[in-house]
C-alpha cells in the first residue's frame, strides 16, 4: 500500500508537470493570447477548489478503493476525449476534469499513507513520496520532449510505441500525443487499484471533513484567509 501511494504521487506529478510543459505549444497551436494561455493552468487548478471539500465529504461515504479508482477513470476519460477531439474548448474541459481527479486523489492518499505505513512512519513516508513527486517533475518533460521531437521529425520507424502514437496524433499537433500517454497511464492505474485489496481505513478526527457549516466558519476565520493569500502569492511567484 505504501508503494502504491508513492506511485500515485509520482503519477499525479507526472501529469501535472507535463501539462505545464505543454502550455507553450498549446498557445501556439490555438493562436492564444498570453491572457488566454494563463487561463489554462487556472482551468486545471481551479478544479482543486471545486473538488477538495466535496472529495473530503465523499471519503466518509465511499470505500477507499472507489475513491482511488474514480479519479483515474475520470482523468483517463478526459484525456481520451481530448485525444479524439483535440479542440480548444475540449482541452479546457479535459484540463478541469484531470485536475478534479488529481484533487480527489490528494484528499484521500494522505490518510491511506498514514494508515498503511503506520502513524509513527508517516513523516518519513511523506518525505519519500514527495521525493518521487519531484522526480516525476523531472521525468515528465523529458517524456514529452522525446515524443514531440521524434513525431515532429517523423522519426518513428522501428519504434512500436512511436508508430502507434503517431497514428492517433493529429498532424501539426504532436503535443497531443502526451494525452494518449495520459490515457494509458491512468487506465493502468485504475485497473491495478481495482484488482488490489485495499484495507478499510478509519479517519482520525482531525482528518474528517465537517459539514458545509464548518467550512463557512473556516472561511470567516482571518487566519485561514491569510493562509489562502499566502499560498496564492507563493504559487503566483
Amino acid at each position: 500500500m505504501v508503494l502504491l501511494i508513492i506511485v500515485i504521487f509520482f503519477v499525479i506529478s507526472l501529469l501535472t508537470n507535463i501539462i505545464n510543459a505543454v502550455l507553450p505549444q498549446v498557445k501556439e497551436s490555438y493562436s492564444l493570447t498570453h491572457g488566454m494561455a494563463g487561463l489554462l493552468p487556472l482551468a486545471f487548478f481551479i478544479a482543486y477548489g471545486f473538488m477538495s471539500i466535496p472529495s473530503g465529504m465523499l471519503v466518509k461515504k465511499l470505500h477507499r478503493k472507489t475513491m482511488l479508482v474514480i479519479p483515474f477513470v475520470l482523468a483517463s476519460a478526459a484525456a481520451l476525449v481530448f485525444g479524439l477531439f483535440p479542440r480548444f474548448p475540449v482541452y479546457l474541459v479535459s484540463l478541469f476534469s484531470i485536475g478534479a481527479g488529481m484533487a480527489m486523489l490528494q484528499v484521500v492518499i494522505n490518510p491511506v499513507l498514514r494508515s498503511a505505513g503506520g502513524e509513527e512512519h508517516f513523516a518519513v513516508n511523506s518525505v519519500i513520496a514527495q521525493l518521487f513527486f519531484s522526480g516525476a517533475g523531472y521525468v515528465g518533460p523529458h517524456i514529452y520532449s522525446y515524443l514531440v521531437t521524434n513525431l515532429d521529425k517523423n522519426n518513428v520507424d522501428g519504434n512500436i510505441v512511436l508508430s502507434l502514437v503517431s497514428r492517433v496524433t493529429p498532424s501539426g499537433l504532436s503535443w497531443v500525443s502526451m494525452y494518449w500517454v495520459f490515457v494509458v497511464i491512468t487506465a493502468v492505474m485504475a485497473i491495478v487499484i481495482a484488482v488490489l485489496r485495499i484495507p478499510r481505513i478509519e479517519l482520525k478526527s482531525d482528518e474528517e471533513v465537517g459539514a458545509w457549516e464548518v467550512h463557512k466558519r473556516l472561511f470567516k476565520n482571518k487566519l485561514v484567509v491569510l493562509y489562502f493569500i499566502g499560498i496564492f502569492c507563493y504559487v503566483g511567484s
